[in-house]
């Protein structure tokens, strides 16, 4: 019996070789990696326009229930940033001590990204929110005869020294507090 299966063998194995080597001829298959499969080919056909709907025809991979696909990542978070201007006139040592009234009415200047302007209020806070990611520039625009005793470095601004951050483009808020601004009249 032994002698049936090593002679079998023989005879059937140039066979074998003969079909393995017309399928190495061929293109070898391969599979498509998962970041190809989830990206929205652009074929600038029809399927590509955008309807008066304003969606577009194409299919996204990412929302049709591929599983292999992320879920599209929307960064809406939003950066605030708030402080207050006040009067350094207890030892003008350019910390708010107990006693220094805030300022109010004073324009507050935000520049970068967005340019935006407010007024503080009765107490001398302002504040900035729902900004979009960038880099910013805060600034105060003193009335005449007004000098700055804080902050005494930083930003460069019309009328002293500001303050500068970047919002970062994230998924959550972000808030700078407590940048406060003081000064001392002539």
């Amino acid at each position: 019996m032994r002698g049936s299966i090593v002679v079998l063998a023989l005879v059937a194995s140039p066979f074998v070789a003969s079909i393995s080597s017309a399928q190495g001829h061929s293109p070898k298959r391969t599979e498509t990696p998962v970041s190809a499969k989830c990206t929205v080919p652009d074929r600038g056909n029809s399927a590509n326009v955008i309807s008066a709907t304003g969606e577009q025809n194409r299919v996204d991979p990412t929302t049709r229930g591929n599983k292999d696909c992320a879920p599209p990542v929307v960064l809406n978070g939003h950066t605030s940033f708030s402080g207050s201007v006040f009067n350094d006139t207890w030892m003008a040592n350019g910390i708010w001590d107990d006693g220094e009234p805030g300022l109010s009415g004073w324009t507050v200047q935000l520049s970068g990204s967005l340019s935006l302007s407010t007024k503080t209020d009765g107490s001398g806070a302002f504040s900035f929110a729902g900004l979009p990611g960038g880099t910013y520039t805060v600034c105060v625009v003193p009335p005449a005869g007004w000098v700055q005793s804080v902050p005494s470095g930083g930003a460069a601004c019309a009328s002293g020294f500001g303050y500068s951050f970047r919002a970062p483009e994230l998924l959550i808020d972000v808030s700078y507090t407590d940048y406060d601004f003081g000064f001392q009249s002539k």
